[in-house]
């Protein structure tokens, strides 16, 4: 009979604070083992601090396409597999009017956009396929069973529709969801899955510096909860809070509408000359 294993091998990024950081030591209480990436060396090194036996930290810019080998490399030893990768990483500059800046979009979309792809690049040979069940470590009498490799990447609700001076980071949020929808269909067949976890408001250091109204704001904590449930569950999409969504997806029936409601608004806060 095969040996059942629960302990799962995990990857997350942008580990050092906020969803990540939750996220990691929520897995790791749990008894996986997770490997935490970010910039910040140190943030990552306090977080690994509270469960060492679980958490490892591995240092690493998902925009650094010339890292990815190595940084493979570097999970793979430390690893050996991965069941789930979860791409945290994010990155927010608003804009101010219609002052667009190229290098604003380039910071944004190199870590909401190419950060991910960075990471399936790095991820993709070390997710487990349905059909490799095999832990090679071990003789065949004690292979190990274990579930579908899942990818997750961490978009946002605001890529349901537009948001006043959000341009680059909405729009960053909307092409990591087609992405990850579109892979969804392009890996299925490697027994692997993809979710999309679109939060709202969430407390973390991105959203500290918000100086506008923040609807349903919830801690990184049952942030993570939810992420966590979703995943577990496989869901294609991973969306909270459940009021902000459905507020959302109305308006977003009516577009004509939501310009009209922001038009308005932006009317009355602009200081006349």
């Amino acid at each position: 009979m095969k040996a059942m294993i629960t302990a799962k091998h995990i990857w997350i990024t942008g580990a050092g604070s906020g969803i990540g950081k939750s996220l990691a030591l929520a897995y790791a209480k749990a008894g996986n083992q997770v490997v935490i990436t970010g910039r910040d060396e140190e943030k990552l090194n306090q977080v690994a601090a509270i469960y060492p036996d679980n958490i490892t930290v591995l240092v690493w810019d998902v925009t650094d396409d010339n890292a990815s080998d190595a940084v493979r490399a570097a999970l793979k030893v430390r690893l050996g597999w991965l069941d789930i990768a979860i791409f945290n990483a994010g990155y927010c500059e608003y804009t101010e009017g219609a002052n667009l800046n190229t290098d604003s979009f380039r910071r944004v979309y190199e870590v909401n956009v190419f950060g991910i792809v960075n990471g399936i690049n790095v991820a993709m040979p070390l997710l487990k396929a349905l059909n490799d069940q095999l832990d090679l470590n071990q003789p065949k009498s004690d292979a190990i069973t274990r579930s579908r490799g899942q990818i997750v990447g961490v978009g946002s609700l605001s890529a349901m529709i537009g948001m006043p001076t959000a341009e680059s980071y909405g729009s960053s949020k909307a092409a990591a969801n087609y992405l990850l929808e579109a892979l969804r269909i392009d890996v299925a067949h490697q027994g692997i899955d993809v979710s999309v976890v679109n939060p709202g408001f969430v407390e973390t250091p991105m959203t500290a510096t918000n100086n506008f109204p923040m609807p349903f704001l919830m801690d990184a904590d049952a942030a993570a909860k939810r992420i966590m449930t979703g995943i577990e569950a496989r869901r294609h999409k991973i969306q909270f809070p459940r009021r902000l969504h459905w507020i959302l997806a109305v308006v977003a029936c009516f577009p004509g509408l939501w310009f009209r409601i922001n038009r308005a608004i932006l009317a009355r806060s602009t200081p006349k000359d």
